[in-house]
This record gives structure tokens, C-alpha cells and sequence, in this order.
């Protein structure tokens, strides 16, 4: 789960760590930047293997951008995410 500064994601994600002391699973807190704007400097390519090497589920995605989206979908990642806006398609 990459954890944004958005205050609607803060909520979400308190919801999920209740949620997973009810129901015991193992919750795994992936951040590999400490702000959007440094997250949107690291390679698709990159974040794509970092979620890959944790051997994860499923995915709550809060942040990045719709290539990134696609690229965890092609990888058969279960992916749970925020609306992405797409020029000419919002």
C-alpha cells in the first residue's frame, strides 16, 4: 500500500489497519518515497519490482499514475485503486 499525504488515504489507510487486527492477516506497508512528488521521480519499472518482490495478494494503490495501473495489472497483480484521470477521458 503506498501511504499519500491525502487526508481521505490517511482515513482509508487507519480503516485498514483496523481491519487487519480483526482479521489477523499479514499487512504489509510498502512506501518507497516520502512524498508524491519523490514517488513520481522513481521508474514504473522499479515500483513495479518492488511490489513484486513482496509476494503480495493484493495491492490498495492510493498513488501514482495510470501506467503504473496498467503495468501491476499486466503483472496479474490484484489491484485496488483511486480513480485515475485521463486526459480526454475524465
Amino acid at each position: 500500500m503506498f501511504i499519500p499525504t491525502d487526508p481521505y488515504w490517511l482515513q482509508v489507510s487507519e480503516a485498514i489497519f483496523l481491519a487487519n487486527q480483526t482479521l489477523g492477516d499479514e499487512l504489509v506497508v510498502l512506501q518507497p518515497a516520502t512524498s508524491n512528488q519523490m514517488f513520481d521521480t522513481i521508474p514504473i519499472e522499479e515500483l513495479v519490482d518492488h511490489v513484486l518482490a513482496q509476494e503480495l495478494d493484493a495491492l490498495i494503490f492510493a498513488t501514482g499514475s495510470l501506467a503504473l495501473l496498467k503495468a501491476l495489472i499486466d503483472e496479474k497483480k490484484a489491484v485496488m485503486a483511486k480513480a485515475v484521470a485521463v486526459a480526454g477521458n475524465a
